[in-house]
């Protein structure tokens, strides 16, 4: 996963294995079911306040 001039480029193994890693999290954390995308990284938000998000980083 890297940014680009384009967006965040992520191939699609890279997508299979973030999305495993971020069912893991629901079902066995307190992750939410859904992602956010930003330019550098990919946010998984904690279902409680009192919880960290997840962050899926791009190399850099």
């Amino acid at each position: 996963m890297r940014t680009t001039q384009h967006g965040l480029k992520i191939t699609l193994s890279e997508l299979r294995e973030l999305l495993a890693k971020a069912e893991n999290e629901v079902m066995y954390a307190n992750g939410v079911g859904y992602l956010y995308f930003r330019n550098d990284e990919v946010e998984q938000p904690c279902a409680y306040q009192d919880c960290a998000s997840r962050y899926y980083r791009t190399d850099r």
